[in-house]
């Protein structure tokens, strides 16, 4: 991984190429650049000159790259690319490739123009290795079909150019997203071939009905079963309201059989702390962090070498937490997919460090890092990097890994077209007791890695 000096990239690039036509002359009088959507040469210099900078400064996950990843060979293709994109649009995507590059689930570029365009009117992604319909807001398609092919091509091949432009950690991550987040690569219209043979053509602007299924609410709710056993759904942790009212459940149902946290596609926010002094009769862990360090001096010795990444790093961890003199006891358990992510992880790490019951479900996301944000309002763009890289306490890989669980409980594809929640069903079968008159023996047996 080679970091070179390319200070002059911008006057070899800017000098060498005929400058862009002007939004003046193109109307024959003063336009707003910004207004008009449009962004002048100087405006691309300096988003270019501020992601390189923040990227060379503050970016956590260079040992995550490719020996060879060379970042400012990268760049330096990507200025040649920006400066000379036609509009605004190729711009966007010419900046999205680049930062996807990083292959990082907290780094990514984003434009608001882009991001208002229709999206599909579906949800799809793998599972058990087939591109299947999770959520559809038109007749033609439903929940639990099969895609097989776009346009006369196979699936996979399909979304591969996709990728360039979404950067996540693993391959399992990105492709949750990838046709959300790549859908600036997705033409207006395509034929869809379903694993039924029924051909469907979709068209992103045309008018869309009701999702199915219904988005669940998108508060914490709490489910008592027949048998006792508590549900508290957490569909997030990005505004407090969602940790208060977990504590409030728990405590409202503290002496249940088991308490069972369900933070599928729970995507995370801020670490619920006071959450976790809640529920942990033991002592617990946090993660380990490795985060940059710029100390001028040092920058200044590493200028000699043009072939070193960042040489110093601040590393801490893992924090241990005592437990509260009064936490809720009794059987606790978590339902975990690759939906959850970040400060969701965050959480799932603690109760699996200390110990207070098992994981059932899929791997996470494994994707953490307390972005620096970067916003050029004037332009409706923004972008972020991911500051700090964490293991588990164990000094284990987290990044791009996820938590695996200690139950595997994957989703199927059945469950999409049946009453219920099949999947939530299974996770509370395989912790069931084997007899009448016994206690929940919340089981924890050695992690076994989720098929990838």
């Amino acid at each position: 991984m080679e970091l070179r000096p390319i200070a002059c990239a911008f006057a070899l690039l800017i000098g060498g190429l005929a400058p862009l036509q002007p939004l003046e002359a193109q109307a024959g009088k003063p336009v707003d650049a910004a207004a008009a959507g449009e962004m002048t040469l100087a405006d691309r210099v300096v988003v270019a000159a501020q992601i390189n900078h923040v990227v060379k400064r503050y970016f956590a996950h260079w040992e995550g790259l490719p020996p060879d990843y060379d970042w400012d060979t990268r760049f330096a293709d990507y200025v040649a690319e920006a400066l000379a994109a036609p509009d605004r649009r190729s711009f966007s995507i010419a900046t999205m490739r680049l930062i996807a590059s990083l292959n990082n689930g907290h780094s990514a570029f984003y434009d608001e123009v882009l991001d208002d365009e229709p999206f599909l009117p579906f949800i799809a992604r793998p599972i058990g290795g087939k591109w299947t319909i999770i959520a559809s807001w038109i007749d033609e398609v439903s929940p639990g079909d099969v895609i097989a092919t776009v346009d006369g091509v196979a699936m996979d091949s399909w979304v591969e150019p996709l990728r360039a432009i979404v950067g996540q950690s693993d391959r399992r991550a990105q492709d949750r997203l990838l046709l959300q987040q790549g859908r600036a690569l997705v033409p207006q219209r395509v034929r869809l071939g379903l694993a039924s043979g029924k051909s469907v053509d979709i068209d992103r602007a045309a008018p869309r009905g009701e999702r199915r299924p219904a988005r669940k609410p998108f508060e914490v709710e709490t489910t008592v079963r027949d048998n006792g056993v508590v549900v508290i759904r957490i569909p997030s942790f990005d505004d407090p309201k969602f940790e208060a009212a977990a504590i409030a459940a728990v405590k409202a149902h503290a002496g249940a059989p088991l308490i069972l946290f369900d933070v599928r596609g729970n995507g995370g926010g801020t670490t619920p702390e006071a959450l976790l002094r809640t529920i942990m009769d033991r002592a617990y862990a946090g993660t380990i962090v490795h985060t940059p360090m710029t100390i001028a001096e040092d920058d200044a010795h590493a200028s000699f070498d043009t072939a070193a990444p960042p040489r110093l790093f601040v590393l801490y961890g893992p924090e241990r937490t005592q437990p509260a003199a009064d936490p809720v006891t009794g059987p606790m358990a978590v339902l975990m997919d690759g939906g959850c992510g970040s400060a969701c992880e965050d959480f799932v790490i603690r109760f699996q460090s200390g110990k207070r019951g098992p994981l059932l479900g899929e791997a996470t996301g494994g994707s953490t890092g307390q972005p620096y944000f970067v916003k050029w309002p004037k332009w409706k763009m923004s972008f972020r990097i991911s500051t700090k890289r964490e293991f588990f306490p164990d000094g284990r890989p987290f990044e791009g890994v996820g938590v695996s669980p200690d139950i595997a409980v994957p989703q199927l594809i059945a469950d999409l077209t049946a009453n219920g929640d099949p999947q939530l069903d299974r996770a509370l079968a395989a912790l069931k007791p084997k007899s009448a008159g016994k206690r929940w023996p919340i089981p924890i047996v050695p992690a076994k890695a989720s098929p990838r």
